[in-house]
């Protein structure tokens, strides 16, 4: 259960919903419109896609694609859906 009932971001005051913090800058709310479940499945498919990048030593696409997967996973820590995510990948 998120900590607070509504978030929202100092720097342009938007609103975000229920999560266990808000955010500092609008660069850090770049995934929060985002739905869960669609959050879960774009970030399963961009860990598949982080691996297939690595194994072409794509070295620099591996590195911006893991920038994003830790940026959907800190909207998901935010959610408190983290670990529900974690679950799913393991089940891949």
């Amino acid at each position: 259960m998120p900590k607070f009932t509504e978030t929202s971001c100092s720097q342009c005051g938007g609103t975000f919903g229920p999560g266990d913090h808000g955010f500092s800058h609008c660069s850090n709310h770049e995934y929060a419109a985002g739905d869960t479940k669609a959050l879960i499945a774009i970030r399963l498919r961009t860990i598949k896609l982080h691996r297939q990048a690595l194994d072409a030593d794509l070295i620099l696409s591996a590195f911006n694609i893991e920038r994003a997967i830790n940026k959907i996973d800190a909207e998901l820590a935010r959610r408190g859906e983290y670990l529900n995510a974690i679950g799913k990948e393991a089940n891949t």
